[in-house]
């Protein structure tokens, strides 16, 4: 009925050599780790230019990377921000993604007065993505309900830990207290 492959060129080329009638799903939580620290190498020139565009030398840089929707949590996400950043004045958090809650999070990275430590990216795929992973050092997960979440993976794989939300099937890669924690939402 159908094929799930672990790239978008597979994928692809499935559909295109046997002309299947029915989707090929890519499903990127199936990747080979190994290709992707390679690919996060690959990367590394373009995190130094992220790194200088947007002045980020010498910060603490909490990553997350998803959709902006309301089941993210990302509300809570900019409130516990706001607090910690206190202690940390040089932390940025850095939001990479873009969906229908952008406007309401902005207001509220504003309101909250943490607009110039918080940093919306929009949305990248590829390499500009994964030069992400290369920059963050604590990347967070805080989805009141998620199924899996290939982020937190790729997190890891780029070797940051990861605060994950309970709710996240991708929090059974989490081991607390020796690459990040777990906590509820």
């Amino acid at each position: 009925n159908g094929l799930i492959g672990d790239s978008r060129e597979i994928a692809d080329w499935y559909k295109k050599t046997y002309q299947k009638k029915n989707d090929c799903l890519f499903f990127p939580i199936i990747t080979n780790d190994d290709i992707f620290r390679k690919d996060l190498t690959l990367a590394l020139p373009q995190s130094h230019n992220f790194i200088r565009q947007y002045k980020l030398e010498g910060k603490k840089c909490i990553l997350f990377v998803g959709r902006l929707v309301k089941i993210k949590g990302l509300d809570r996400l900019l409130v516990a921000f706001a607090n910690a950043v206190k202690a940390e004045p040089e932390t940025k958090l850095i939001i990479v993604g873009e969906g229908d809650q952008l406007p309401l999070l902005t207001a509220m990275a504003r309101e909250l007065d943490i607009e110039d430590q918080v940093l919306f990216t929009g949305r990248f795929e590829g390499i500009e993505l994964l030069a992400w992973y290369n920059i963050g050092q604590l990347f967070v997960l805080p989805s009141h309900s998620e199924a899996f979440g290939a982020v937190v993976k790729e997190a890891l794989l780029g070797g940051q830990r990861v605060l994950c939300s309970s709710y996240a099937g991708a929090s059974e890669k989490v081991e607390p207290l020796k690459n990040g924690g777990i906590f509820n939402p």
